[in-house]
């Protein structure tokens, strides 16, 4: 059955392009940081980068609905920011 394996071949893309997003992060001290950003963007979440762990606020493919986004939430208080990981890579096949 060669369905199952032309249906992974798009997922596999599909996350390789999102990891070269433009994320919209605010850093990551304690739960309370998290919980705190939680109160403004409900479906945020930790995320560990190369840098360290961040609360990611959202993922945008354009740097300026990613700009837009960070604007939004300085308003509300929250000290977003973009983050932009740099040459990452799909691990190599085996």
């Amino acid at each position: 059955n060669p369905a199952p394996a032309s249906s992974q071949q798009p997922t596999q893309v599909r996350e390789y392009i999102r990891e070269l997003d433009y994320k919209v992060v605010t850093p990551y001290s304690s739960d309370r940081s998290l919980n705190e950003a939680q109160e403004k963007v409900p479906d945020a979440y930790l995320q560990n980068y190369p840098t360290g762990a961040k609360v990611q606020l959202g993922s945008f493919e354009n740097e300026n609905a990613a700009k837009a986004r960070v604007e939004e939430l300085r308003q509300q208080g929250v000290p977003a920011e973009i983050y932009k990981p740099e040459g990452i890579k799909p691990e190599p096949k085996r």
